[in-house]
């Protein structure tokens, strides 16, 4: 028979046993097109595989219309059986389930044998243009008689590459800053028994051909090329050598005559069968250049004597479970005694092969330099610290190491502080290249702001003593340590709240709290200073307190004029004159009018010296 006549009707068989190496399972449930028929013969819906995407999930069903009667090109023809031998050739990812799990079609008039699906489904772990190969074998009547016949076909399968991304071994992290330590990974495996190789080359002067290398130390910035070259290699039964002893195959009516076996063997691997033509009157055979693309390390081979009347000869089996390319031995022993004894080599071809080049980039860091902090770690109330570090990143300050502060994304940080003191923070930045993403974390600072000095002590600190006229006092008094100061410099063992006055000049006062922080007071400017009057030569005054004038007699004989300061208890003098004329009897009028309810120190002095005392206008 003409084997073109075969191809056309079991072309779309092949798709019921998918598998890519082996069988497969894990697409259950295709569904049969009902409508799938084609008047002219055998038919597949779709009759084309629609294209995958690599690592997007693909599936589609298959149905396939299968007469047991037709007519090819003015031949008719009868369909009774396909058994589908191997499929090969499918990307690494995909399985498929067919509604026949026997993988033998027996092809009737009944119409539920008609027809059938198959879906595939899976995950294409590569990208490319894929050659399937269909291996079957085809039970046909013809006008030539019956015909059993080997077939071999290819349909292509079309995988788009996934948009972006590398499609062939990944690594982690994907960039570094400063330096990296990377772990690589291949995607793409094999189908066993198919193998694969890798070969790294990463750019940095190492290489590896392990699928998972150790991690790859990239100690400084640069661009780094890697490349990965994977080979995927199928395992073939590419030879045989079989001789027969023991005479199993003579008997029969072929062999009447005597003559030398006509030999052929069958081989199993997974749930592939391949059934060679027969060598004939030939010991030993030898069976060349087979190129049998292997689906399993198990094989099965079994010898056979042809006889084309009378029944085949078995010459035996053997099962062996293969590790890879070789000559390996075998023999068999026939149910009627004897069998065979040979050799088979199994080799290895390029399945596919894909290189692929990627780049690792190491970024520059940002430069690591310390925060700046002004005025300087430890301040005291009402000043505030600013931290900074160099502009034109992008920033994030943090808090005892791990807290975020919200908003905190300027290259400054000001620390301010009222009330619940000392208030201590521990601050750093985590500065980010904002090209790069590249991130650097500054060294912590601690900074401190300590309770201040009451803020009213620079406008009223001090005061003349009300209960003595010839000393300045305070009254900021607790755990503060004192020094006062004339003219602005420290009056050495002056270190009370209180001081009596020493002569003219202008008098403040330093206090310093436990925690270091000080302030310097008002300034009281004595510029009346003079010899105390004693008690017996001191004027006296009447009434006190007064509604509005005072009355004051100067003991004892006036010498030149009697001047007079009246101040408030600051020491800020808010009117100075000369005592106007006695009333009498060295008494004096003086008017108080003019000030506010409150206490004051009236000072009155002429040549014999000075006398203050305290006066209350009510």
């Amino acid at each position: 028979m003409n084997k073109s006549y075969l191809c056309f009707a079991v072309a779309i068989l092949a798709f019921a046993a998918f598998k890519p190496g082996r069988a497969q399972t894990g697409c259950p449930g295709c569904q049969i097109d009902m409508s799938c028929y084609d008047a002219s013969g055998p038919t597949l819906c779709p009759n084309t595989l629609p294209d995958g995407v690599q690592g997007q999930y693909y599936e589609t069903d298959l149905t396939f219309w299968m007469p047991q009667n037709f007519n090819y090109q003015g031949i008719n023809i009868t369909l009774l059986q396909i058994v589908i031998n191997s499929v090969s050739g499918l990307p690494q990812g995909l399985s498929w389930e067919p509604n026949n799990p026997s993988m033998i079609y027996n092809i009737t008039s009944d119409p539920a044998t008609q027809r059938g699906c198959v879906k595939l489904c899976g995950t294409p772990a590569i990208f490319g243009n894929f050659t399937i190969t269909i291996q079957i074998t085809a039970t046909v009547n013809t006008p030539l008689g019956q015909q059993v016949e080997p077939q071999s076909f290819t349909l292509n399968l079309i995988v788009h590459p996934q948009p972006g991304g590398n499609p062939f071994f990944t690594f982690n992290p994907s960039a570094g800053c400063g330096s990296a330590t990377v772990q690589f990974e291949a995607l793409v495996g094999a189908n066993p028994p198919q193998m694969v190789t890798y070969q790294w080359d990463f750019g940095n002067g190492q290489t590896s051909t392990l699928p998972v290398p150790p991690q790859v130390n990239y100690p400084a910035p640069g661009t780094y090329p890697v490349s990965l070259t994977t080979t995927i290699y199928d395992l073939v039964f590419n030879s045989l050598v079989v001789s027969a002893s023991g005479g199993w195959y003579s008997g029969d009516v072929e062999e009447f005559f005597g003559g030398l076996p006509d030999m052929f063997f069958g081989l199993t691997h997974g749930n592939n069968y391949y059934e060679s033509n027969y060598i004939s009157d030939s010991n030993p055979a030898h069976f060349q250049n087979l190129g049998i693309v292997l689906s399993d390390w198990h094989l099965t081979l079994d010898i056979w004597e042809y006889d084309p009347v009378s029944s085949n000869d078995n010459g035996g089996s053997f099962t062996i479970q293969i590790n890879g390319p070789g000559m390996y031995n075998f023999s068999t022993s026939a149910p009627g005694g004897g069998g065979t004894t040979g050799t088979f080599t199994i080799t290895q071809q390029v399945n596919s092969q894909y290189p692929f080049t990627d780049t690792l980039v190491v970024y520059d860091l940002p430069p690591l330099v310390p925060i700046a902090v002004h005025p300087g770690t430890t301040v005291c109330e009402g000043k505030s610290i600013t931290l900074s570090v160099y502009g034109g990143y992008l920033y994030q300050w943090y808090e005892n190491d791990t807290i975020a502060l919200a908003g905190a994304d300027d290259s400054s940080f000001v620390v301010t502080a009222v009330g619940n003191l000392p208030l201590t923070r521990t601050l750093k930045v985590r500065i980010t290249d904002p090209q790069t993403g590249c991130s650097i974390t500054t060294p912590s600072v601690t900074v401190t702001i300590n309770p201040g000095i009451p803020s009213n002590f620079s406008t009223n600190g001090i005061m003349i003593n009300p209960f003595n006229s010839g000393q300045l006092t305070t009254n900021f008094v607790g755990n503060f340590t004192y020094q006062w100061l004339l003219n602005g410099n420290p009056i050495p063992g002056a270190t009370s709240k209180d001081l009596t006055i020493a002569g003219n000049g202008s008098y403040a006062l330093i206090i310093t709290n436990a925690y270091g922080c000080s302030d310097t007071s008002n300034v009281i400017t004595i510029n009346t200073w003079s010899v105390e009057l004693s008690e017996g030569k001191a004027p006296s005054i009447w009434p006190n307190p007064t509604s509005g004038d005072v009355w004051v007699h100067w003991n004892g004989p006036v010498t030149g004029e009697i001047k007079y300061h009246i101040l408030d208890l600051t020491g800020r003098t808010l009117r100075r004159g000369i005592m106007p004329p006695p009333q009498g009897n060295g008494t004096f009028r003086l008017s108080l009018h003019d000030l506010s309810p409150g206490q004051y120190l009236l000072t009155l002095s002429d040549a014999r010296g000075q006398w203050t005392r305290p006066v209350i206008r009510r």
